[in-house]
């Protein structure tokens, strides 16, 4: 085991914090491609040490705020390259004694010689919140390990990675809800290859559609008497126009008959 290897050689002092180690992409890494590994740890670091099968490289660490960083580079990532990585540090007391190592992190490498899986889920359709889903990844070789993964991180409970049978390998979701949207893919390897593996599946996006939105006592009853006052300034609004117009009809007649009475007079 790589982090054994800082036993073996070096004596850890519990006291001190231990460091965080990440890749740079993250994931299943190309054939060729660049990748890096960072160390960091919020305390004083003269050096850090990164190991992997009983390899060691050692890092100056550079200073970001509180934080103490070193970056170790893989130009040309390979399947020589694969495996756990973790890292110590050693402050200024002493070189040789160091903090407990990190967390261990996996470097994967595909092989593009794989065929690559696809994802599909059921239902297919979109869903909602609360419903119950399956996502499947599918490959040729019937006997492999499947590895699900999500653009961010999986939602807690949800199955890292699950046997095929047939081929076939499933991730039931039970109560979906919002954490659980996002983009999927899958890939498989074969316990004999280690850390290669296929290249991932294209993603497939797991959206949810809003649930219909329910009323409650108080919002029905304001909406109603909204609607019942809306009725009431409408009938106001009739009953006004209809005595207005009586008004001007009664005035028009009256103006009509002083008129003709004067015109008698005059003949």
């Amino acid at each position: 085991d790589a982090c054994l290897t800082v036993h073996l050689l070096l004596c850890p002092d519990p006291n001190l914090p231990r460091p965080h180690i990440f890749l740079s992409p993250s994931g299943v890494i190309d054939p060729g491609g660049e990748v890096n590994i960072s160390c960091l740890v919020r305390h004083v670091a003269k050096a850090f040490y990164l190991y992997t099968s009983a390899i060691q490289w050692t890092g100056p660490p550079f200073k970001q705020g509180p934080l103490y960083e070193s970056k170790f580079t893989i130009s040309s990532a390979n399947q020589e390259h694969v495996g756990n990585y973790c890292c110590s540090y050693h402050d200024d007391w002493n070189r040789f004694i160091v903090s407990e190592p990190s967390d261990p992190t996996e470097l994967w490498v595909s092989d593009p010689g794989l065929p690559r899986p696809h994802i599909s889920r059921r239902p297919s359709w979109v869903i909602t919140k609360g419903e119950n889903i399956t996502i499947q990844c599918q490959a040729t070789p019937s006997r492999a390990l499947f590895f699900l993964s999500k653009r961010g991180s999986l939602p807690p409970k949800l199955p890292r990675y699950t046997y095929a049978a047939k081929g076939v390998s499933e991730f039931p979701i039970s109560n979906v809800s919002l954490e659980h949207a996002g983009s999927y893919s899958c890939l498989y390897h074969f316990n004999t290859t280690g850390y290669i593996s296929s290249e991932p599946s294209d993603p497939m996006d797991l959206v949810l559609s809003a649930p219909p939105q329910t009323l409650d006592y108080t919002q029905t009853n304001i909406i109603r008497l909204a609607v019942a006052g809306a009725v009431l300034l409408l009938l106001v609004l009739i009953i006004a126009e209809d005595r207005h117009s009586r008004r001007q009809r009664g005035l028009g007649l009256n103006n009509g008959g002083e008129a003709g009475i004067k015109l008698e007079v005059v003949t």
